[in-house]
Formats: structure tokens, C-alpha cells, sequence
């Protein structure tokens, strides 16, 4: 049976290579609207604004890109990602309080014997969809 390009001897193992999402590239309509979801709703503090169509902002140790398409033939991403929260029902109250819309309100999607996994769901104002999560220890 051949073997697969990950389980070569000559590729690393994933977890050596892969240190984690470090940016997310997201296609905006309109970047000073975005940037202020992000920055004012959100919360997220703004890392570079380099030109009127390009600006980044820092969810914890990731940079989301915002970025207007350089023409109308450039196609419109839809990505979607997940930040995590401590406290999944009052991040979601925050969020809905300063205008985000509440698309899936927080439920419990999986149990361990050590903790419950929390999820959420909101999108920014070109419709991309943002995940909230939360981990809580149970007692």
C-alpha cells in the first residue's frame, strides 16, 4: 500500500509543523464600517491600518486581514473562524448589546467527562460568520 503524503518519512509530523492560525484573511465591502465592527463591537485592538482598503486587528495572538477585493472580478471570500471566549453568554449579550446580530444563541455542543464545549454564532456586517466558544471545567 503506498503511503500517503503525511505519513511520509520525509514530512514532519503535523503537530511540529503547524503552530496555530496566525491570520485570517476576510474580503470587506466597505473596510471603515468592518474595521469598526471589529475594533468597537467586537472589541479587537487594531494592529496596522496601512491604506484606505487594508487593516489588521488582533484576536489574541491571531491577525484578522480586512481587506476590500482590488476589483470587482477578485472574488468575494467567505471565511468563517472561531474566537475563543471565557464566558460564552456574556461575551454574546456584549457583542448583541453593542449591534451584532445574535444568529445562533450559545448551546452546549459537547460534553467530555471533564468539561462542556460551548458554541455560538454572530456575524460582522458583510455577513461573514464568527463562531464564539467557550470550554467549561465541569465540577
Amino acid at each position: 500500500m503506498p503511503e500517503s503524503p503525511a505519513s511520509s518519512s520525509t514530512s514532519a509530523p503535523t503537530s511540529k509543523l503547524i503552530q496555530g492560525v496566525v491570520q485570517i484573511a476576510i474580503s470587506v465591502a466597505d473596510l471603515e464600517r468592518s474595521l469598526a465592527f471589529y475594533r468597537d463591537v467586537l472589541g479587537l485592538p487594531v494592529w496596522l491600518h496601512p491604506s484606505p482598503t487594508l487593516a489588521f486587528v488582533m484576536a489574541g495572538s491571531v491577525r484578522l486581514m480586512l481587506g476590500v477585493p482590488n476589483s470587482e472580478s477578485e472574488p468575494k471570500s467567505d471565511p468563517i473562524f472561531y474566537l475563543g471566549v471565557s464566558d460564552l453568554h456574556a461575551a454574546m449579550a456584549t457583542f448583541v448589546e453593542r449591534g451584532a446580530p445574535e444568529e445562533s444563541a450559545p448551546q452546549m455542543i459537547y460534553r467530555s467527562e471533564t468539561s462542556e464545549h460551548w458554541l455560538g454564532f454572530t456575524r460582522d456586517p458583510d455577513g461573514h460568520r464568527i463562531g464564539l466558544m467557550a470550554e467549561r471545567p465541569i465540577p
